[in-house]
């Protein structure tokens, strides 16, 4: 539009000296020719500025679209373009009680991708213990397991739905479970016993998250399945998440709210309820409930954290082997003296129940991380644990994600 104008102008100008003086016919035929040729000058411009400057749907193409490509050539590359990899990982050394062993015990590959601005894809594969168990049985321990598969959509700027195989709302750690991001060699216990991280399930997650800090979360999910089939593991929380083709004859339900209004702050409460924690197929099982409260406040370089986890099976068969009601806590201080390395203490409390006289499990941990970059972390500490069973030692760990 403004070459418009400028062109019209530059017009104008030239026309005055004619229009002052055009008193003959001849005078007037020339001012004609004149303004003919500037006429089609204008609409030539006009045209150079409709290529240069298409309408907005248009332009969006072109500027998407590689030099000689189709229209077909120009999406595959746009999806190209936003699809991503990464990953994490943890290599361990313990030694417990004069048990020395190294492991692998994660390696995870991520694959995610971005449809367009509100729909995306993530994914990921992880390889436990670094291999699978042959046939024949002469490989011990390692899975193979895609820990999510989901497809998310965002319907507004506050509300969002996740479906697909994804993370539950629960915990600190259960959606950002990166070595990088915790203390520690391996995860905390209570995270682990009582809040089995990772904890994933299949069905819909539906996020609605407020200007104030505030959000709000509520999953319609499969359900866990409670096992008795293995003596020392029946009815454990690590042993009730989904895998495989699980059953769904009981739904759960699972509500997290949580609340980041202030620097630094985080507080949140989730809670979880399914009618048959056995889906249908193992006697005297009732409902299930999971509960868990956490707190983390950071300021400066120092960090506190504190969770307690209650999960809960009503029924004859838990309450025979006084696996009715499990629960646990810790509390966690760290410090970062530099900024590669940060010192922690903790100290975690966690009852899984069972038939043996001493059921409650004490440990406390003391150590270190230094982070070469701030995505790959040196770790070591030293636990104490007592209870049922004691395992004193040293735990080194290298982690990274990216």
């Amino acid at each position: 539009m403004r070459k418009t104008l400028i062109a019209a102008a530059i017009c104008s100008s030239t026309l005055l000296p004619f229009a002052a003086f055009a008193d003959t016919d001849s005078d007037i035929a020339e001012l004609k020719r004149i303004v003919a040729e500037q006429q089609k000058r204008i609409e030539n411009l006009e045209r150079q500025i409709a290529t240069q400057n298409p309408p907005a749907a248009a332009s969006a193409t072109v500027a998407n679209t590689p030099a000689n490509a189709t229209p077909a050539a120009s999406q595959t590359a746009a999806d190209q373009q936003s699809t991503s990899v990464g990953g994490y990982g943890e290599i361990v050394f313990n030694d417990l009680d004069s048990q020395k062993t190294t492991d692998v015990e994660r390696f995870v590959v991520f694959f995610g991708h971005q449809f367009d601005a509100h729909t995306r894809f993530g994914s990921e594969l992880e390889i436990a213990h670094q291999f699978v168990e042959n046939a024949d049985g002469t490989a011990e321990g390692g899975e193979v397991e895609a820990e999510q598969v989901w497809v998310e959509h965002d319907w507004t700027d506050w509300l969002k739905t996740k479906a697909g195989y994804f993370l539950m709302p629960v915990g600190i750690i259960n959606e950002h479970h990166e070595p990088p991001t915790f203390y520690g060699v391996d995860r905390n216990p209570v995270e682990t016993f009582i809040l089995p991280s990772t904890w994933s399930d299949k069905g819909f997650l539906t996020t609605a998250s407020f200007a104030n800090g505030l959000s709000v979360d509520f999953a319609f999910t499969g359900g866990l399945h409670v096992e008795n089939e293995d003596a020392g593991s029946e009815f454990l929380p690590e042993h009730a998440t989904p895998e495989g083709v699980g059953a769904a004859n009981s739904p759960a339900y699972t509500g997290r709210v949580l609340y980041r209004g202030i620097p630094g702050l985080e507080l949140g409460v989730s809670g979880l309820y399914q009618v048959d924690g056995g889906q249908g197929t193992i006697a005297n099982v009732g409902h299930a409930e999971f509960f868990e409260a956490h707190g983390i406040y950071q300021f400066g370089d120092a960090e506190l954290r504190a969770l307690y986890a209650r999960f809960m099976l009503t029924g004859d068969a838990p309450k025979a082997l006084n696996r009715d009601k499990q629960d646990g806590g810790y509390v966690e201080a760290s410090y970062r003296v530099l900024q590669p390395l940060g010192v922690f203490a903790r100290y975690n409390v966690w009852d899984n129940g069972g038939l043996a006289a001493k059921t409650a499990v004490h440990q406390t941990n003391v150590g270190l991380n230094y982070w070469l970059v701030p995505d790959v972390v040196l770790k070591a500490d030293l636990q104490w644990q007592s209870g049922a069973t004691d395992f004193d030692g040293l735990n080194l760990g290298l982690g990274y994600q990216f």
